[in-house]
């Protein structure tokens, strides 16, 4: 069953959208979206609404969260910032908790990765499990592509012309930064490039499952992904790695279902909800 409200947040109405098994079932066990960043936003929620379908279908929740100034919620993004969208994602876990749900588990997704574990570092929180879909390491490789995606514009535009350094100089000085349509404030392209996946002092993640993307499975994880897993589960962090023969739907000129990512995460978190545990 489809499903769509407001609910209240820190600055201002959240607009949430999901799906649960049926009108009068309240799953126990949800999946709370941490969803990625501007336009990746749009071109996943059909991958999104698809996964909330799959996943109603074997008696789980699922529940994505337009952040503060986008999407649905009120606000500009103008007006966001990185803290605000950390006290977002506090706020729709905690509004799930007060409906009667038992558990939630938070899908964060590309950049999405970056605020849920800032979320959890900075809120003392802890999740049972955190799903990542193909997680972004650090928030400066986003930041950096931001930038080059400002520059391609420029040069397309045929303006004058644009560095990166002549960027952060008006971002520096102006306090806000023009890119594909969205203005970034100081703060939050600050928040972002600070943000890295680095291992979590004290137990915040009970588990957590990587789904990486990518033509073939039997290709190996980029460098700077396999360091962070081993960084990870030398410091303790029970890991579990799925590979999905799928396009990059986040970034595919074509809207693209993302249906072998959806079956993946379907069928792991299905196996963890028949057998009752938390770890791999």
């Amino acid at each position: 069953m489809l499903f769509a409200q407001f609910i209240d947040g820190p600055a201002g109405l959240l607009f949430v959208a999901g799906h649960r098994p049926g009108p009068a079932e309240l799953p126990a066990h949800w999946v709370l979206v941490v969803p990625p960043l501007g336009e990746e936003l749009n071109k996943s929620r059909r991958t999104l609404g698809l996964l909330g379908q799959s996943l109603a279908g074997v008696g789980l929740g699922l529940v994505v969260v337009d952040l503060f100034g986008t999407g649905d919620s009120e606000g500009d993004f103008r007006a966001a910032t990185w803290q605000g969208w950390v006290a977002d994602i506090a706020c729709a876990r905690r509004w799930l908790l007060d409906q009667g749900a038992r558990r939630v588990d938070l899908l964060a997704v590309r950049g999405g990765a970056l605020l849920a574990w800032d979320y959890l570092a900075q809120a003392q929180a802890e999740a049972e499990r955190l799903l990542l879909w193909q997680p972004i390491i650090g928030g400066h490789q986003l930041a950096t592509q931001l930038l080059r995606l400002r520059l391609a514009a420029g040069a397309l535009g045929k303006g004058e012309a644009e560095t990166a350094a002549s960027l952060r100089d008006q971002l520096a000085r102006e306090h806000w930064l023009d890119i594909a349509g969205y203005r970034f404030s100081a703060e939050l392209f600050a928040g972002l490039e600070a943000a890295r996946l680095t291992p979590l002092q004290g137990r915040r993640i009970g588990a957590i499952d990587w789904f990486q993307v990518q033509p073939g499975t039997d290709q190996a994880l980029a460098p700077a992904a396999q360091s962070t897993l081993d960084a990870w589960r030398g410091a303790g962090l029970a890991v579990g790695l799925f590979l999905a023969d799928d396009e990059p739907f986040w970034a595919t000129q074509e809207i693209c279902a993302g249906t072998a990512l959806v079956q993946a995460t379907t069928e792991r978190l299905a196996q963890l909800q028949g057998s009752g545990r938390a770890a791999p």
